[in-house]
């Protein structure tokens, strides 16, 4: 547990939640580093504890059923939780590639920051 104080920390100046809620969504978030997708079978086998993986994969699926978690929350703590500084800008890229007889669709949402303002012009 001790590798999810960190992010509970940070979690909890961000999020004004109970603390289970916390600690779960910390698990959460260095469970999907760990198994790097976001099928929720796999992301649950790497729940600390030793509770079941029937039991973690439930857990996930009430929370996401049932607790509201927001774009803008999560739009905050990005924001807060990034050295931004005062100039910053929102990239949205979507791209389609096609490997095999298989469909890949991209849309990535990036932040890019630290630029200089001649650049910013350039871009939009």
């Amino acid at each position: 547990m001790t590798e999810l104080s960190p992010l509970i920390i940070a979690l909890t100046a961000t999020f004004d939640w109970h603390g289970a809620r916390i600690v779960f969504v910390s698990q959460f978030l260095v469970a999907l580093i760990r198994v790097r997708t976001v099928n929720l079978t796999e992301i649950a086998t790497a729940f600390c504890g030793e509770t079941k993986l029937d039991s973690h994969y439930r857990r996930i699926q009430r929370f996401f059923k049932d607790f509201p978690l927001t774009r803008a929350q999560v739009a905050v703590a990005v924001v807060q939780w990034l050295p931004l500084g005062q100039q910053w800008l929102l990239c949205l890229d979507r791209t389609n590639w096609k490997f095999g007889t298989m469909d890949i669709n991209i849309l990535v949402l990036a932040v890019a920051y630290k630029l200089a303002v001649t650049h910013i012009s350039r871009i939009i």
